[in-house]
């Protein structure tokens, strides 16, 4: 429905609701415990699900060639057709890596603040709200920085506080709820602020195909992030350790992968 810049800045509101979705998850799900038992939260992923599927039936969609209307083997083929730009596949990496930091630390922190410091379901679930705040407002700040700011420089920029922020976490993230909650705040807004120039890429490598870039995105950031909620859970004892490493270790393979795949593919990368 959008190209350019508007396109970039429907995708920064768009990306601010699915990065704040399971960050805001564990807030809801703590204070509806104030009132309902554990089954009542799986009663309410039910009608959360049923509200998905009349959604789902009730809108059509309003940009597609009905004439041209592929089936679901079409579609799955499409995927593959995707997959072989090499432009397109060294960007999904590059950026889908990323989800391993937000996923690590939303799959840990109740562990972390709840086991490691002590606190309250309800307390854990104040201090998560300060880091879910940040992937929420990361996306709407990247809307007024791109403005003045070239997206790839932004895009380092958000590695790089990642990388700062792991240092931090590592340097005295482990000596309060405070100071974890401080240290870990940079890493989250950065894989937050990442995801509207990332997605913004990804679909500009594939102008036709912008259903299966978006899913195998998508996908990809939720194979990667069960890839970090694994790696996290191997460090029981130093959960707040393993969690700055990961911050640390992905910031420079983002870099390093996002410089190479500019350098040796750019004449397939579209930006």
């Amino acid at each position: 429905m959008y190209r350019g810049k508007q396109q970039e800045d429907t995708l920064a509101i768009v990306q601010s609701m699915v990065v704040i979705s399971p960050a805001l998850a564990p807030v809801i799900g703590a204070l509806l415990l104030q009132f309902i038992s554990w089954r009542g939260i799986f009663f309410t992923q039910a009608i959360l699900g049923l509200t998905v599927v009349i959604g789902s039936v009730v809108y059509t969609e309003t940009n597609r060639d009905r004439d041209n209307a592929s089936g679901v083997i079409k579609s799955i083929g499409r995927l593959g057709v995707v997959l072989r730009n090499p432009g397109f596949s060294a960007l999904l990496v590059t950026f889908s890596v990323m989800s391993i930091v937000s996923l690590a630390y939303i799959s840990s922190s109740s562990y972390i603040f709840q086991n490691t410091f002590k606190l309250s379901s309800q307390m854990y679930s104040f201090f998560f709200s300060f880091n879910a705040l940040g992937m929420l407002l990361a996306p709407l700040v990247y809307i007024k920085v791109s403005e003045k700011v070239d997206r790839i420089k932004v895009i380092y920029t958000c590695f790089g506080i990642s990388i700062l922020g792991g240092v931090l976490l590592l340097a005295c993230g482990a000596l309060s709820p405070w100071t974890f909650a401080l240290t870990q705040f940079p890493a989250t807004v950065a894989s937050s602020g990442v995801r509207p120039p990332a997605t913004y890429l990804i679909l500009k490598q594939q102008d036709q195909d912008n259903g299966s870039a978006s899913s195998l995105y998508s996908a990809a950031g939720t194979i990667f992030g069960s890839v970090g909620m694994v790696i996290v859970s191997l460090g029981q004892q130093h959960p707040v350790l393993i969690l700055a490493q990961i911050d640390i270790w992905i910031g420079i393979f983002s870099i390093v992968a996002l410089f190479l795949s500019l350098r040796f593919l750019k004449a397939k990368i579209k930006l």
